[in-house]
């Protein structure tokens, strides 16, 4: 006996996104115990409903930075950067019924691929044409017979029942209450009641049981065995890295984490390959590399990068405390746990230091004249941009992590390069943070990898200009004030 398991949910829906490691695991332990269904729910009919200023482009931002919020709940990718947004999510909804008659695998596959777009790739499909892109290479799809048949009205007819399913709500949400984030109560828009998303709801002998929303792993499981007594009892051993690679194309790390153990990045084999998505990475096999025209890049090199753009996070969401402050600001002339320096010359040298990374990686001559000001009129806004272009060089160039680069103290790889800056701005985000009285968050993963490449470095290369005695933390301090003490700053005190 089977357990009827209804999976609400629309291509663009962040939470759904999020529940992906989850439902993933659920489906490879449990699958052969349920008759699943997807229903594609419609999260946006009209976006420019009533909204004749509506755009897409200025769209992008806003909902890319929601985006980032469900990640600190989630941990999946989030677009960075994101250029435009979709007017509805309708199209894509009908793309994936499409693919539906070529088979449920087909259309599960096809749905993983949009959200893969949209949420690692930054890239909303919403048209025929980027509907094509973002299957290109995808095993089992004729896109010529999918793409006709998304004008069928079979299509269109099939799409609508799962509209208005969705907009058939059960009891169970209709009368949940609260308002955590990603709470699953009955939502309402754009004039009518529905399921949020995901939703699933399981049937079976015990009765309708609902998973609404934002929910931990073992309410699923809860839920499966309470519409059928017994149905967990047989689970699926877990994958192995290598199981979940050919299982699936892309893996982010939270899936590889949920699927196949914390230690999972480190098990990767040696076909594996990164790809870094804006704040860190996602592991595709050769052949799915292959398939999206996408670079083979070791992972470690990826995280590399990972690493340095989560590093100027951090200090951006530090300096950010100076916006708009004057060039006679009195803070500027704050000290800073950098004895020579004051806070304008710190953000000074961070600034430079990320347009040196820049240069490296794009090949240009660092010459005397690049040591002077780099901040001009609005020193934040400077910041920002540097460590932007510093990224954007590395996307535009990827190869570069593996590339042997000329530097004026030697050659680096791109990836030692980007390992050597990202300790550089995390120690200076903490500086920062200190003489502003601010209090930095920082994942201790992060300053562990750091900290690893610092242990090899900093012992060397200590002296004038360069790195202190190393220096007494607290009993109390937090990995990142070690690391500040390690290379020679006084840590008085954790935040």
């Amino acid at each position: 006996m089977m357990v009827e398991v209804i999976e609400y949910t629309d291509p663009i829906c962040s939470w759904a996104w999020g529940s992906e490691p989850k439902l993933r695991l659920l489906r490879w332990r449990h699958g052969h115990r349920c008759d699943w269904r997807v229903v594609m729910g419609g999260l946006v009919g009209d976006a420019t409903r009533g909204r004749a200023d509506w755009d897409p482009t200025l769209a992008a931002g806003p909902m890319s930075a929601y985006w980032k919020q469900t990640n600190h709940f989630t941990g999946q990718p989030y677009p960075r950067p994101m250029r435009r947004m979709a007017a509805s999510t309708d199209p894509a909804g009908r793309a994936v019924k499409a693919a539906l008659l070529q088979g449920p695998d087909v259309a599960d596959r096809v749905l993983r691929r949009f959200r893969e777009s949209i949420f690692v790739f930054g890239v909303v499909p919403d048209t025929p044409e980027s509907f094509a892109d973002a299957v290109g290479g995808l095993p089992g799809l004729d896109v010529d017979r999918w793409l006709d048949d998304l004008e069928t009205e079979t299509v269109a007819r099939g799409y609508q029942e799962d509209w208005e399913e969705t907009r058939r709500p059960n009891d169970h949400v209709r009368v949940l209450g609260g308002d955590r984030p990603g709470i699953g109560s009955m939502k309402h828009s754009e004039g009518h009641d529905r399921y949020a998303f995901p939703t699933l709801v399981m049937r079976g002998p015990g009765g309708e049981h609902t998973v609404p929303g934002w929910m931990p792993y073992d309410a699923y499981v809860a839920a499966l065995e309470s519409a059928l007594p017994g149905s967990t009892s047989d689970p699926r051993p877990d994958p192995t890295v290598s199981e979940a690679l050919d299982e699936w194309e892309l893996l982010t790390e939270m899936e590889l984490r949920t699927l196949c153990g914390s230690a999972s990045m480190e098990q990767l084999p040696e076909s594996a390959v990164g790809h870094f998505w804006g704040g860190g990475v996602v592991v595709l096999d050769a052949g799915a590399t292959q398939r999206r025209s996408l670079p083979a890049l070791a992972p470690a090199a990826v995280r590399s990068l990972a690493d340095l753009a989560l590093a100027f996070d951090a200090a951006n969401d530090v300096v950010e405390a100076m916006e708009g402050a004057a060039g006679d600001d009195d803070r500027w002339l704050l000290r800073t746990p950098c004895d020579d320096w004051d806070l304008r010359a710190l953000l000074n040298h961070m600034t430079g230091s990320a347009r040196m990374v820049t240069l490296g990686v794009s090949g240009q001559a660092i010459g005397p004249e690049f040591y002077g000001d780099h901040l001009g009129p609005d020193p934040v806004l400077a910041y920002q941009q540097a460590t932007a272009e510093a990224i954007a060089a590395y996307r535009q160039d990827p190869a570069a992590l593996e590339q042997t680069l000329s530097l004026p103290w030697g050659e680096l790889t791109g990836a030692e390069l980007a390992t050597m800056f990202a300790a550089d701005h995390l120690v200076h985000a903490w500086d920062v943070a200190r003489s502003l009285d601010l209090e930095l968050q920082v994942d201790d993963e992060l300053v562990e990898r750091v900290r690893a490449f610092a242990d090899a470095y900093v012992p060397n290369h200590r002296g004038p200009g360069m790195f202190g005695p190393e220096q007494q933390a607290p009993a109390e301090a937090t990995a990142l004030d070690q690391l500040a003490a390690f290379v020679g700053r006084r840590v008085l005190g954790s935040r």
